[in-house]
């Protein structure tokens, strides 16, 4: 019956559909944003994560909800990327670990011991616009959609 939409912004239904809500609470939404987009794992649905693509200030940012989209708090601060080029997956099997589009590389957010870190990510894409990132459910196999094609690791890259 949970559900969410991204866009500038971010809603939320409590009811399948029928009525929908602001659901930024935390969230910069107001100060340029072009596009917002928002993941979860599998592996633990009261955790919401959105990542905000701001040309405006030169930054995306990186957020996280530990109530299910009720409240938001940042994560990290990355470089920019063209809101066409900004994406985000979280992995199906461990929600601690995130990748996002940056700069137009793919960067791994971890978080390990309640320390958030940011490391530069190695999957062998053909071009590095990277459009989409999505893993395959229940599995660690991520996928990078780009200008020049798709590419995939079989291994959390």
């Amino acid at each position: 019956e949970i559900m969410f939409l991204s866009g500038i912004s971010v809603y939320k239904s409590v009811d399948g559909g029928e009525n929908w809500s602001e659901s930024a609470n935390g969230l910069s939404i107001n100060a340029g944003v072009e596009r917002s987009e928002i993941e979860m794992s599998e592996s633990n649905d009261n955790t919401i994560y959105v990542l905000c693509s701001n040309p405006t200030l030169h930054f995306n940012y990186l957020y996280i909800s530990t109530d299910r989209g009720d409240s938001y708090s940042i994560i990290t601060q990355l470089d920019k990327s063209p809101p066409s080029r900004t994406s985000l997956a979280v992995d199906e099997t461990d929600v601690n670990n995130i990748y996002v589009t940056t700069s137009n590389y793919i960067k791994r957010v971890v978080n390990v011991n309640g320390i958030w870190s940011v490391s530069p990510f190695y999957l062998p894409i053909p071009h590095m616009d990277v459009h989409e990132l999505k893993f395959e459910p229940n599995t660690n196999v991520i996928y990078a959609s780009t200008d020049g094609g798709l590419s995939v690791s079989y291994d959390n890259g």
